[in-house]
């Protein structure tokens, strides 16, 4: 069989680690590319996956790419979340 139909709560960890993986990914980006500190590129991060703003709020181009990237991302991962829910 596979994982996700015999375990319980698959559904929750695989949100779970979507999650992470995309606050990492894109704060880890802002880090590398925009040379802000670490803590600051994570929660820009994490603001943008929770409120689909897009990265308005970021003052480059590269970060408003970003934060295009996690709030689509966002967006995705609560689409999911509905589909379990229901």
């Amino acid at each position: 069989g596979y994982w996700y139909a015999w375990t319980p709560g698959s559904a929750g960890i695989v949100l779970l680690l979507l999650s992470f993986s995309l606050l990492l990914t894109c704060g880890f980006l802002m880090y590398f590319l925009e040379q802000r500190p670490l803590s600051e590129c994570m929660w820009s991060a994490w603001i943008w996956i929770a409120a689909p703003d897009g990265g308005n709020s970021a003052d480059s181009h590269l970060g408003r790419l970003i934060g295009l990237l996690a709030s689509l991302g966002g967006m995705l991962i609560f689409a999911l979340l509905m589909s379990v829910i229901s």
